[in-house]
């Protein structure tokens, strides 16, 4: 058995497929298997995986017969892996070849670690989207204010009781180390099992249940800043297959998730957070009706 499963789900991935498999296949750290689900692609997305596959035993491709949103196809990679450890591999992103190495050896040391991340490169066309350019208009101006302030690109380290990792992670938006190292075993313990806007980070909070956050100060991976998360709200829950009757309010469905899971006395805690998600989530669904 592999020590780590690396899971890809894709759709129309042809201009970054074959750039993102091999910066995993020249890794220093070589025990892996790589799990790619295609998501009904009408592009080359498939020609190219398949090639892979044929070249390499350690990869393994699946194609969906229908596009299942991102968070079933992310869910089917994670549930067909088998090693230790599990990390998601964004088709547009790409690693430094030490990823998995550093990674995998800070978690095979310390136990007390559920997840491994590296420090973030951005790459990309939207490098600089929050920045404020004078052909904005006011909505988009609170906008970007509003975005910059609550959703900074921070990875940080986080220790200490349960709640006090949810509350750092939430005020300093900590989610970006979903595309680290997993303890597979708990990742599948923290994913819900249904789709909502949101359901990202709740996976991240769930799992902090269960272990600490290791941050290597090196920048390992190279992130993607003109992905689906940079196409606006209303576009992400049509192409997710996420109910649009939240849509005035997309973060009301993770507001309830940490009502249920965290409890209402830490909602009430930190009801100024709350309060401007869900206000910061309205402004962005404006702004995309403006934005038409």
């Amino acid at each position: 058995m592999p020590l780590v499963g690396i899971g890809v789900p894709v759709y129309n991935g042809e201009e970054f497929i074959e750039k993102r498999l091999e910066s995993i296949l020249n890794q220093t750290f070589t025990d892996f298997e790589v799990i790619i689900s295609d998501n009904a692609s009408t592009d080359r997305t498939q020609e190219i995986c398949k090639k892979y596959e044929k070249n390499d035993k350690r990869i393994r491709f699946f194609q969906q017969e229908k596009n299942c949103g991102l968070f079933h196809n992310y869910e089917f990679v994670l549930n067909h892996a088998n090693g230790k450890y599990f990390v998601d591999a964004n088709v547009d992103d790409f690693w430094h070849e030490d990823f998995l190495k550093e990674n995998v050896s800070v978690l095979e040391s310390n136990p007390q670690i559920v997840v491994s991340m590296s420090k973030i490169k951005r790459y990309g066309s939207n490098t600089d989207e929050f920045r404020i350019k004078p052909k904005d208009t006011f909505v988009q101006k609170r906008y970007k204010k509003f975005r910059d302030f609550f959703r900074p690109f921070n990875i940080i380290p986080i220790s200490g009781t349960f709640e006090e990792k949810v509350i750092f992670c939430l005020r300093n938006f900590n989610f970006w180390i979903q595309f680290g190292v997993f303890r597979r075993e708990k990742l599948l313990k923290s994913i819900h099992k249904k789709p909502f806007y949101g359901w990202d980070w709740a996976m991240v909070l769930k799992s902090l249940q269960y272990g600490d956050v290791h941050v290597i100060n090196k920048e390992l991976l190279f992130f993607y800043t003109g992905g689906s998360s940079s196409k606006g709200i209303t576009k992400f829950f049509k192409t997710q297959n996420i109910s649009r009757l939240f849509l005035l309010f997309p973060y009301y469905s993770f507001t309830e998730w940490c009502r249920k899971n965290i409890g209402t006395k830490f909602i009430f805690k930190n009801l100024d957070y709350f309060l401007w998600i869900n206000i910061l989530g309205s402004i962005a669904v404006l702004k995309d009706q403006i934005g038409k």
